[in-house]
């Protein structure tokens, strides 16, 4: 299952845009899409964004919730629960789903993030009633067979079982344990061997009854739908019963004082990968933009800071970039690289040397407007289709985000002044309290990096 966090941009009606909102909105070639929302008395909420331009209907149902939900010691039950969700039904039979999804053409798709999952389903809009009966089914209707937990239980195994050989990806997991130790953010979605392994159908079903209830979830419909959809959709769903999600405990993260590098050995591996980060902001902050514009300037194009430098000028990596990774709770800032054993060491000193520096100068007006120019020039293609915007609204409701972020997205991008960036980079970025994760042959790279900070050295295992 893979598990996807979509680009989030908030979205608004048309009731709303007043003049000076159309005008930036074309300014940068985009215009925003009608839709409508309601709720059923179950508190289902619906959202329905039309577009006639094909014969085509998707359908999107967002859980908001998602694997930070899993029990401490049950990581990866929100994944299977999800991946569980088309394997059967009351009425129905896993083959029996998949031969009624063929005969309409359709794929369904579960996505599992940390803060919310979604299931996402299209065909040709003359089948729309027939799917959206059986997608109301699977939803609402899961029996989760014994035959097919065991069977997905497996695959995950062995997906797990050989996750460590993609040494990218798997540092990312390692990392994101590390930075958010104590926090379920730190758990890996997909779950651990030991833990998905002893699992239960109970185990499921719990989960299920938590939080697969209608007023925790939002269904957008996308297309050329039928003008009675309003009453087709209370036909298939107003009936599903309503519940209380268990209240999910985040503690906070916790953070360290100084410097500290976590080495994870896998014997023969002949390039370190790296990972250098700390905590960062929720997605609603309200410098969430200003901390776009730093990062972009740090490490997120071929001409910033990290690249030029270390990439380069120095010649240490093929490839080096940061992120901020923006959720519900709290969130991330993270500066990604890879290099040869030998060099493992002065390519994290000349990474931390150029963040510091980043720090301590700042950034230029002339830096900033790029990035702005960069930030408004890409804004359309995230939203162009009418499937895109409306995951987008549905992600963007999950984290309480207000319509106005689009109608002046222009606008407020616009505004930034270095001034702004350089505040938000002395007020977020700590240099000298980074978290490091090097996965690597540790006996090749370890005498490197004791200068660095606190060095300590786990075995890859303790991340499958």
């Amino acid at each position: 299952m893979k598990n996807v966090i979509l680009s989030i941009f908030v979205v608004f009606t048309l009731v709303n845009c007043t003049s000076s909102s159309k005008k930036n909105n074309a300014a940068i070639g985009f215009q925003p899409r009608a839709s409508e929302e309601f709720q059923l008395p179950n508190g289902l909420n619906v959202l329905l964004v039309q577009d006639k331009s094909l014969p085509y209907i998707s359908y999107n149902m967002l859980f908001k919730t998602g694997g930070s939900a899993d029990p401490t010691n049950e990581s990866g039950l929100a994944n299977l629960t999800a991946g569980l969700i088309e394997k059967g039904t009351k009425g129905k039979s896993a083959n029996m789903i998949a031969n009624k999804l063929g005969q309409f053409a359709a794929d369904f798709n579960a996505d599992v993030h940390r803060d919310y999952t979604m299931f996402q389903v299209g065909t040709l809009s003359k089948f729309q009633v027939e799917l959206l009966d059986l997608f109301a089914e699977v939803i609402t209707q899961p029996s989760f067979p014994e035959s097919e937990i065991k069977m997905l239980k497996n695959q995950i195994g062995s997906a797990l079982a050989k996750i460590s050989d993609n040494p990218n990806a798997f540092a990312d997991r390692i990392m994101d344990q590390y930075i958010f130790d104590g926090h379920p953010y730190g758990q890996p979605v997909s779950g651990r061997l030991r833990s998905v392994s002893v699992l239960t159908r109970q185990d499921l079903l719990s989960f299920y009854s938590s939080y697969y209830r209608p007023n925790n979830a939002i269904l957008a419909v996308v297309g050329n739908y039928d003008e009675n959809i309003k009453k087709i959709i209370e036909t298939k769903f107003g009936k599903w019963e309503s519940g209380t999600a268990a209240p999910i405990k985040l503690e906070a993260p916790k953070t360290v004082e100084q410097t500290t590098i976590r080495i994870v050995d896998k014997p023969e591996i002949v390039q370190t990968q790296i990972r250098i980060g700390q905590i960062g902001i929720p997605r609603n902050h309200p410098d969430y933009l200003k901390l776009r514009i730093a990062n972009s300037i740090l490490g997120s194009g071929f001409s910033s800071r990290l690249v030029s430098r270390v990439r380069d000028q120095l010649g240490l990596t093929y490839h080096i970039s940061s992120q901020i990774d923006a959720l519900m709770n709290t969130g991330s800032f993270e500066i990604k690289t890879f290099t040869k054993n030998e060099t493992a060491g002065r390519a994290i000193q000349e990474t931390i040397s150029t963040f510091k520096e980043y720090c301590t100068n700042g950034v230029s007006e002339s830096e900033v407007q790029e990035a702005k120019s960069f930030m408004v020039g890409q804004f359309p293609q995230v939203v162009e289709t009418a499937e895109a915007w409306a995951q987008n609204l549905l992600i963007l409701r999950v984290y309480g985000i207000p319509d106005t972020y689009l109608t002046e997205f222009k606008a407020n991008v616009m505004s930034i002044t270095a001034s702004d960036v350089n505040a938000v980079i002395k007020k977020y970025y700590t240099p000298s309290k980074l978290k490091i994760v090097a996965f690597s042959t540790a006996d090749k790279i370890s005498e490197q990096l004791k200068t660095v900070g606190n060095v300590e050295i786990q075995n890859f295992k303790d991340y499958q």
